[in-house]
């Protein structure tokens, strides 16, 4: 094999890593876009989650004041109605 025939196999194959390392950057960056894109809509999605969670909790303690109010109106209703039949019992 001759020096030139050497040089130019040489010159080819670090043709060949170059492409190849160019290639692998494009990837790189497309992949590194891609993640970020995906990490951008999960934090969007964590945003809407946790105003849903927010939410929630409101309504659930909104809900359990209701029940907690309903319980105390059932309980004087009882009283009521014990005293009542007590006078009448008399």
């Amino acid at each position: 094999m001759s020096l030139e025939s050497c040089r130019q196999g040489h010159l080819h194959q670090q043709h060949r890593l170059k492409r190849n390392e160019s290639s692998s950057s494009v990837q790189n960056y497309f992949h590194l876009d891609s993640l970020q894109k995906k990490l951008k809509d999960l934090e969007e999605e964590n945003v809407v989650l946790r105003s849903e969670a927010c939410q929630l909790k409101t309504e659930t303690i909104t809900y359990e004041e209701k029940e907690q109010q309903l319980v105390n109106d059932c309980v004087k209703e009882l009283r009521d109605a014990n005293v009542q039949i007590a006078s009448i019992s008399e």
